[in-house]
């Protein structure tokens, strides 16, 4: 039963790991800021020093949003962001349910007995194994 249990966290694990990845490709923001290029080819020399970057941008940015449009926009990105953050949280669970039940099919068939020790600053458990006489 924990083999099965252990299984299915793993497969869910995968699932949420790609479903995060598809959210972060779609908020394509969420790691570092899209640096926008744009090339500008000009003719002459002289056309280049009296190129303005400023007064070239305004040209070609595009009609602005209405200010409903943006509301809209702003609700929907909010969303996802909420969306993608209660992914990784999940994942979070996931992961920590996983491995616990990795450790406790650890112990479970491990021979010998098992002494579990808790640190007092960190509050980390770890496991040792009593020493057998090989035979």
């Amino acid at each position: 039963s924990s083999g099965i249990n252990a299984e299915y966290g793993g497969v869910k694990l995968q699932a949420e790991r790609k479903k995060i990845d598809k959210l972060q490709c779609i908020l394509h923001d969420t790691m570092q800021e899209k640096v926008n290029t744009h090339t500008v080819f000009m003719d002459s020399d002289e056309d280049l020093e009296s190129f303005d970057p400023d007064s070239y941008e305004k040209k070609v940015t595009p009609k602005s949003y209405s200010s409903h449009q943006k509301k809209l926009l702003s609700k929907a990105k909010k969303q996802q962001y909420s969306a993608l953050r209660m992914r990784k949280e999940r994942l979070q669970a996931l992961h920590e349910a996983s491995s616990k039940l990795q450790l406790q099919r650890t112990i479970a068939a491990s021979k010998g007995r098992v002494f579990k020790t808790v640190d007092e600053e960190t509050g980390e458990a770890t496991y040792r194994w009593r020493k057998q006489r090989a035979k």
